[in-house]
């Protein structure tokens, strides 16, 4: 926890803090948090946007080559007009490419769905992300106090659900219903 010292010796907490969970629990929900908010943001960025949506499609043509041709991203010419084409996208796209211990990556399932949906149904290309974080907070928060404070930030179950419910009601009403019915059996 972060603390200045007050006057006379005492502390005063300022927004980070113990949760009232395991911090195993509090990662994993952390972890659901992220994949909620990044697909909403991400699904922010093609509802409505057909020129981010055109752009993209453009950018995954000479990645969809280069990924068959196998082209080695340390290679500094043709490995840095893959990263800048990547980069591009992942500021045009958001969620589209991965990043793990190999460097940034296309997202093959995400990058499917998209090509299928972006411009006819653009809020199914994030929803399994969305879902699978759904679903990991029910799993997680089931029989957890509403009051008790789930992250490291102090954020409490209750307000935590309720933020997720608003941010997914625009764009996947199923998964809103879900957290509105996971807040309502919060004790």
């Amino acid at each position: 926890m972060f603390s200045l010292a007050a006057c006379g010796g005492g502390t005063k907490s300022h927004g980070i803090g113990n949760p009232d969970v395991s911090s195993a629990k509090a990662d994993a929900i952390a972890h659901a948090e992220v994949g909620i908010f990044a697909s909403a943001n991400a699904t922010r960025n093609i509802v409505g946007h057909r020129q981010a949506v055109a752009r993209a499609e453009e950018l995954l043509k000479p990645l969809t080559v280069a990924k068959t041709l196998q082209v080695d991203t340390s290679n500094s010419a043709a490995g840095g007009f893959v990263q800048n084409l990547l980069d591009e996208l992942d500021g045009t796209v958001p969620g589209l490419t991965s990043q793990d211990a190999n460097g940034e990556h296309l997202n093959a399932p995400t990058v499917h769905r998209f090509l299928l949906y972006g411009r006819t149904h653009p809020t199914a290309v994030f929803h399994p992300e969305a879902a699978a974080g759904v679903g990991q907070l029910e799993r997680l928060l089931r029989s957890t106090p509403r009051n008790a404070r789930v992250t490291v930030q102090l954020a409490t179950a209750g307000q935590l659900v309720t933020k997720d419910a608003q941010d997914t009601r625009p764009f996947w009403p199923d998964l809103s219903k879900r957290l509105t019915a996971l807040n309502s059996s919060l004790r």
